[in-house]
């Protein structure tokens, strides 16, 4: 016959091991973010896609015949992403390498392109360097 006394000491010594086994059990890890994932949202969400930046940010912007190291504030949202191109008039190549995907968005036979460095930073996507070429 179990006792009041005998119930009550064998449930004080097995709590603190069911407490430890259920905070291991529920501690789950962060996945990494989804580049596809992450890529849309930037080009729809301007918030999104500031938290996404810091600035002053690398680069170089050359518009004719002006040159811009870098970029500054205020930033212009990129609303236009690789799936939102004419691929029979632009080129896109995306090239990943380890925990930085680097993108080329060109239109051959003119002087229009693009390159844009995203990193994996604490399993989240940034955008981490900007060049922007227009030559008309």
């Amino acid at each position: 016959m179990i006792t009041r006394k005998f119930f009550f000491k064998t449930s004080i010594g097995i709590l603190p091991i069911l407490f430890l086994l259920s905070c291991s059990t529920t501690k789950q890890i962060a996945k990494e973010e989804s580049f596809e994932t992450f890529y849309e949202r930037f080009h729809q969400d301007s918030l999104f896609q500031l938290s996404r930046l810091e600035l002053p940010m690398q680069g170089l912007l050359i518009e004719g015949n002006q040159i811009q190291p870098g970029f500054e504030s205020p930033w212009v949202m990129h609303k236009v992403g690789k799936n939102q191109l004419d691929r029979e008039i632009f080129k896109v190549e995306q090239v990943r390498q380890r925990n930085r995907i680097i993108e080329r968005i060109y239109e051959p036979g003119s002087i229009l392109y693009n390159e844009r460095h995203f990193e994996l930073v604490n399993r989240q996507w940034f955008l981490v360097y900007n060049v922007n070429i227009f030559i008309l």
